[in-house]
């Protein structure tokens, strides 16, 4: 895994090649009310697709609800709601290549 200093990744892109499932990867989401972070960054401490996104803002009875769904922009310029529990399981949406989205999976 390549882990570079995040300073060092400004001004960088991703192409948009690199998106192999444009339609299943999310580019936009809501986080948590509060959060200060700009960025995604699946391996700052536990992951901020762990505790930087609202999963459930939406038709919920909050952020500790089991139920709700949340607004994402995903890489084919669509905008769905996203039911909790289908975000990080079976796939992570957040994950670019194949080996992330399946190796860095959470249960429902």
């Amino acid at each position: 895994m390549l882990r570079l200093p995040f300073a060092s990744l400004t001004g960088k892109c991703l192409p948009e090649s690199a998106l192999r499932h444009p339609s299943d990867t999310i580019v936009f989401g809501e986080k948590v009310s509060g959060s200060e972070h700009f960025y995604m960054d699946c391996f700052e401490g536990q992951g901020n697709d762990v505790d930087q996104i609202e999963r459930a803002r939406h038709l919920s009875g909050g952020r500790s609800s089991q139920v709700g769904y949340s607004n994402y922009a995903f890489a084919d310029g669509s905008a769905r709601l996203v039911k909790r529990g289908q975000l990080l399981y079976p796939l992570n949406l957040w994950m670019v290549t194949d080996y992330w989205r399946t190796n860095r999976v959470f249960s429902k």
